[in-house]
């Protein structure tokens, strides 16, 4: 008996008997868990305890870039793994979801938003600013450009 079998489901989140469907096509997730929207009642509909979330973002990077390619990259290298830690007794199966990539703007911030302000080739540094809290009392914080000087 191939012992594989055993683990039918961490071969493929479509299921199915053994390894026949471990390289299953259709949309690349971290660790072949299933694609669930960025937003809290889908979300919580899953019932996921973790989620993967991509932030493909390259900018303030000197002299390396291609960090917008991370994302995309740890989907593609997780796809060598399963779910399950075998040291562990740890499986993320059903656990896990991943909810894309999120959308980075490169917003100028702390500044007037008119011409007289905003130019295009000015100097700009790396800024933060909050965005509000959760329930629990986490501050969350957005990212922009502001100018410098």
């Amino acid at each position: 008996m191939n012992p594989a079998k055993s683990y039918a489901h961490l071969f493929s989140p479509l299921g199915g008997e053994g390894g026949e469907n471990y390289r299953a096509p259709g949309q690349l997730t971290f660790l072949r868990a299933p694609h669930v929207a960025l937003d809290t009642e889908a979300l919580k509909a899953h019932g996921a305890r973790y989620a993967f979330v991509g932030v493909p973002f390259d900018e303030g990077n000197v002299g390396k870039p291609g960090s917008e390619d991370g994302p995309r990259e740890f989907r593609i290298a997780s796809q060598e793994y399963l779910s399950y830690w075998f040291e562990f007794g740890v499986d993320l199966n059903g656990l896990a979801v991943d909810c894309g990539d999120v959308p980075v703007r490169a917003n100028v911030v702390n500044v007037d938003p008119d011409p007289d302000h905003v130019s295009l080739g000015m100097k700009v540094k790396l800024a933060t600013y909050p965005i509000g809290t959760d329930g629990n009392g986490t501050e969350a914080i957005g990212f922009g450009f502001e100018p410098i000087g």
